[in-house]
């Protein structure tokens, strides 16, 4: 509940149809992943999925080896993934 109360604030054009929880995404199929954690974004990305990096000091020597999209702030969130998600 905590997960979905927070995204509801940052992200609240994410239905609750879209959005799961889970610890192993990779046995998941989606059209973006918005994630944090390296251990869920590397095998999305070695699958060919689109993703979408919260950028935060543990990803850090992922995100500077592995050319993935950044989501830096909130502001402007719907759009970038209505981009990444129109390519």
């Amino acid at each position: 509940m905590e997960k979905w109360s927070w995204l509801q604030r940052h992200m609240p054009f994410i239905s609750n149809k879209q959005f799961i929880t889970c610890r192993r995404k990779n046995l998941l199929q989606f059209d973006l992943l918005i994630d944090d954690g390296p251990h869920n974004l590397l095998p999305a990305l070695a699958e060919g999925k689109k993703v979408l990096c919260i950028p935060h000091p543990w990803n850090l020597k992922e995100r500077e080896q592995y050319a993935m999209p950044l989501l830096p702030t909130w502001k402007g969130a719907k759009e970038t993934v209505d981009f990444l998600l129109a390519e």
